[in-house]
């Protein structure tokens, strides 16, 4: 959708508000309000259609058979692949492998590392204390099964990781870094172009989790200089149990998969008496087995869309409703933001109602029609900052339909469930 013809941008708002079925849903007899998006996206009709589409007229497994079923649904497969490539200016194709989503996507590259004997005892991985369980416990278990030494790079007052506090760190025997470009429980920003040139001057394999970046923000894998990039397609209105593994060329022809089967291998033979196979090139060797051929497909689908609304104008939307809320969210006594009121946020907003657990006010919000999240929103190491002295807590994240209008509404029933409380 170009939306170039509108001057308002309400009317863009509302104009693609009526690309999602499910904003028209009534949840307790009250229009849904979906402040959930960094859990998950809703789906615009085009991706939607997309898949049932690909069911419906061309369903057959892919790079297999010669047949006009396979054919059109091998070339679907490339011609994702090809948006993603853009979408990321990664090198080529050969450089993207798609598979179920951000956690598959960094399990691949723990393992590939394992397989692949790049790592041996005492080396070391630098992780944040703001990350995702998806980018922290691989990381965990590969350091185990090696006895690796695992390093905390610590956020500050302002959630951010100072790249100066990554580079004192780093050692000769550091290995890895491994980051969230975006924060998911306080949706700041990490400079990984800075990280990244501290990763390529001291020869470190850098690691990103791009999970909250894609949605929200362009990308360029060769401004960062990472070696993997790991992002999922529903948080970003594609469907799910789909993503997208990013893989360097500068380390790629290095890795061995860890992930064997069909269509991942050129042939096998016998030499000297041992069976052994010959691994199909990148990404064939990491793709084994049938892939999620309508959720590729629905996730070029995706991209398309989020290129002619803009990444610029989901930005901009962003900026604008964070703002709002945040100023919305100051008018009550009990909200308590995480860390501080003046972080910078890119669409995610979280914080706390005095002496009200986050799991109550979110099942009462739920009873107006709102979605939230509460807890720890799989980030449970941030919960052993000092920074963060919370055991809880409540995370809105928007993304480009929702609207002040809906803050509005927010706002409104907030405070009457904080005040059914007291």
């Amino acid at each position: 959708m170009n939306l170039n013809h509108f001057k308002d941008k309400n009317e863009k708002v509302n104009s693609l508000r009526r690309d999602f079925p499910i904003l028209n849903k009534t949840i307790h007899n009250k229009k849904l309000i979906y402040f959930d998006n960094a859990s998950t996206s809703q789906k615009p009709q085009i991706v939607i259609s997309s898949v049932a589409k690909y069911y419906a007229n061309y369903n057959a497994n892919v790079h297999r058979s010669g047949h006009e079923l396979t054919i059109q649904s091998s070339l679907k497969v490339e011609e994702t692949r090809k948006i993603v490539k853009r979408f990321i200016n990664a090198e080529s194709c050969k450089n993207i492998i798609f598979n179920s989503g951000t956690t598959d996507g960094t399990n691949t590259v723990t393992n590939s590392l394992l397989f692949s004997k790049l790592l041996k005892e005492n080396d070391e991985i630098i992780v944040t204390t703001l990350e995702h369980n998806s980018n922290l416990l691989p990381w965990i278990n590969i350091a185990k099964f090696l006895n690796l030494k695992i390093k905390l790079a610590k956020f500050n007052e302002m959630g951010i990781v100072q790249p100066k506090q990554i580079k004192n760190l780093i050692t000769d025997k550091t290995k890895i870094i491994a980051i969230s470009g975006i924060s998911n429980i306080l949706g700041t920003t990490q400079d990984l172009e800075a990280i990244g040139k501290i990763a390529k001057d001291n020869k470190i394999i850098l690691s990103v989790d791009a999970a909250q970046m894609a949605p929200h923000m362009n990308i360029d894998v060769n401004k960062i200089n990472c070696d993997f990039l790991v992002f999922s397609g529903h948080k970003m209105l594609a469907p799910t149990g789909i993503g997208v593994l990013y893989i360097s060329d500068k380390i790629i022809d290095k890795l061995n998969s860890s992930k064997l089967g069909g269509n991942a291998i050129e042939d096998i033979f016998i030499k000297n008496g041992e069976l052994n196979f010959k691994p199909l090139e990148s990404p064939n060797k990491f793709e084994s087995g049938t892939p999620n051929i309508a959720g590729i497909i629905g996730l070029g689908k995706a991209i398309e869309y989020i290129n002619n609304i803009s990444m610029e104008f989901i930005k901009e939307h962003d900026k604008e409703l964070i703002e709002y809320c945040v100023e919305r969210l100051q008018e009550i006594d009990e909200v308590e933001f995480v860390l501080n009121k003046d972080i910078k946020r890119k669409s995610i907003i979280s914080f706390t109602i005095k002496n009200i657990h986050s799991h109550d006010i979110e099942t009462h919000l739920d009873t107006m029609g709102i979605a939230i999240r509460s807890g720890k929103t799989c980030a449970y190491i941030a919960f052993l900052s000092e920074n963060i002295k919370k055991d809880h807590l409540l995370r809105i994240s928007f993304y480009l339909y929702n609207t002040k209008e809906e803050i509005d509404t927010f706002i409104s029933c907030l405070k009457r469930t904080i005040k059914s409380f007291y």
